[in-house]
């Protein structure tokens, strides 16, 4: 079957939790030590607005997930601005803020240590400066309440990710080598400090806490077919376009599997370049011919992905005047479809293990 899709992807926040003896997790920061002769006795979190106290005992069991965080420095209170997931089992009490305010808490059976604010800020253009939390594979930007306006996932692939059964080392060492050093010299495809000025702008502009959502940023790698010369790789960047709403950039990138040299998209294809995009389009099958004549204006090769049974061809936000998101071509690799591309660029099934 022979489709086009609009490719937008709204986003929602989503909470998740893990589970301690059927208590889920409590995630936030730590805003307050209290220390004793052995160190930390107690301390106060702030999560969703609210201060809860958090009573330390012998039998609490204290994790760092980050290699630069140690659980010795926290429990020392040489590391006192870090991000927690605590899971509360005991008795509750009383203490004191330093404030002098009077808050509940409560033992806790277990205390992961999710993140910790770096020492030298970052400075927007108009000098506003914002905190920057480490976390275990992600850095987030924090205006001075505290809130989160931007959260940067850390980079993945092309080593180490996988689909349908397909990695970078299913390849030799040279072309694995080649085709890592390809991807490390192309970079990242988005600007980070653009995309932490717009976040910090939708931010100010928000007149409730409600009306704004951490915006979240992306780059993964992973391979998606092979043929019986290439290697084909897809590279997805999540990017937020507004408050809630996130979209998706998808390019498609060839290499020699023997070798790891960059092959262009255009030298796939057997097709004459002046017919493909018409055959393309005739192809896809669209019913908007409007939208038909504006996706054929704009097609070029690199928009191209290859996976073992479809093809995409990617228009990002913009590229069609018809168009307001994203959008993405999906045909089937079927006969027809194959039939446009050289015999030794036509994906192969993976082997089932």
């Amino acid at each position: 079957m022979k489709k086009a899709l609009p490719l937008i992807l709204l986003c929602a926040l989503l909470l998740s939790a893990c589970a301690s003896r059927g208590t889920p997790g409590v995630s936030g920061k730590v805003v307050e030590l209290h220390s004793g002769p052995k160190g930390i006795e107690s301390f106060v979190m702030a999560s969703d607005g609210q201060l809860l106290g958090v009573t330390l005992t012998d039998s609490t069991y204290v994790l760092s997930w980050l290699d630069e965080l140690s659980k010795e420095d926290f429990l020392s209170g040489s590391a006192p601005d870090v991000a927690v997931t605590v899971y509360f089992d005991g008795p509750k009490s009383r203490i004191v803020t330093g404030s002098g305010e009077e808050i509940e808490s409560q033992e806790a059976e277990a205390v992961y240590l999710t993140g910790f604010l770096k020492p030298a800020a970052t400075v927007l253009a108009d000098g506003t400066e914002l905190d920057v939390w480490q976390y275990e594979h992600a850095t987030a930007y924090a205006a001075a309440d505290g809130t989160e306006v931007l959260r940067v996932s850390e980079p993945s692939g092309p080593a180490d990710t996988y689909y349908s059964g397909l990695s970078l080392s299913d390849l030799g060492e040279a072309a694995q080598e080649n085709i890592a050093a390809w991807f490390e010299a192309r970079g990242v495809l988005y600007d980070e400090q653009a995309e932490l000025e717009r976040a910090y702008a939708a931010w100010s502009e928000a007149e409730e806490a409600s009306d704004f959502q951490t915006w979240g940023l992306s780059q993964r790698i992973v391979p998606t077919a092979m043929s019986e010369r290439v290697i084909y790789f897809l590279t997805t960047v999540d990017r937020p376009v507004g408050n809630f709403v996130m979209e998706q950039q998808r390019i498609g990138t060839a290499f020699d599997r023997e070798t790891g040299e960059y092959i262009d998209n255009s030298e796939l294809f057997s097709c004459p370049p002046g017919e493909l995009a018409s055959r393309i389009m005739e192809l896809s099958q669209m019913s908007d011919s409007e939208l038909t004549a504006q996706a054929e204006a704009a097609f070029s090769p690199e928009r191209a992905v290859l996976f073992e049974d479809h093809m995409e061809i990617n228009y990002e936000r913009g590229a069609l005047p018809a168009e307001e998101n994203s959008f993405t071509i999906v045909l089937d690799l079927d006969e027809d479809v194959k039939a446009l591309l050289h015999p030794w660029a036509v994906p192969q099934e993976t082997p089932e293990e």
